[in-house]
């Protein structure tokens, strides 16, 4: 957790913590970019404030999408104390069939369909644009989104607000963020579903969000004590 997340956090929910949780994306079980301790790190918060956690990730995670030849692997999320997959597309369910077979062993033209499906083969880029820094939109954005519409206890006739913790003085691109607004998965008139979203620290410096910590007596992540 970041420490503009640690900042709202305390800003927001030690006021009111009922039918609050922590929504972290989760890593691929053996192939982790992610510094070692960042899981044991969440946990261990979400104990401390009493709230539950749930996980939400794309199969393969940051690796799989680095090299992959075909849709996007599928979304999982935690519920009832097991994972669960959300609904497959049509590419993703022929890309899943033809990437169980060796790339080798692929005909030319089932190779061309896992092509057109969609291929990474890089890097993401520093970039302001999430086309090319792919790795936010695609293994946090678009999962959380995937699982907002999919969760069963919140898929319809339900009122959610998301928090994260943006910040206007991190980038140009996120200069121009609102405070709150529609989420992108609100569906009012087609799923009974009401979701917004609250930057809850849009307008704080970075001095604020330490000032903030440091009132609550949080602990940020250890790689910012680490420099």
């Amino acid at each position: 957790m970041q420490p503009h997340s640690i900042g709202y956090w305390s800003l927001v929910f030690r006021r009111k913590k009922s039918n609050c949780g922590i929504y972290v994306e989760g890593r691929h079980l053996t192939r982790r970019m992610d510094w070692p301790v960042t899981q044991a790190y969440i946990q261990a918060f979400a104990e401390a404030e009493k709230v539950p956690i749930r996980i939400s990730r794309r199969i393969n995670g940051f690796f799989g999408e680095l090299y992959r030849m075909g849709a996007s692997f599928p979304v999982e999320y935690e519920y009832n104390g097991s994972f669960k997959q959300c609904p497959l597309t049509p590419p993703q369910i022929e890309s899943e069939r033809l990437r169980a077979f060796s790339f080798h062993a692929l005909t030319l033209d089932e190779k061309e369909t896992l092509k057109q499906f969609g291929h990474r083969m890089k890097f993401p880029a520093k970039s302001a644009y999430l086309s090319r820094r792919w790795c936010s939109a695609y293994l946090k954005i678009s999962v959380a989104d995937s699982v907002i519409r999919n969760l069963e206890q919140i898929k319809a006739d339900k009122k959610i607000l998301l928090v994260s913790g943006e910040r206007r003085g991190e980038s140009v691109g996120r200069s121009g963020y609102n405070e709150m607004e529609c989420h992108r998965t609100n569906a009012t008139a087609k799923a009974h579903r009401l979701v917004h979203h609250w930057r809850a620290v849009i307008d704080y410096s970075l001095r604020d969000v330490w000032e903030l910590i440091k009132r609550n007596n949080l602990t940020p992540h250890p790689c910012y004590t680490c420099g």
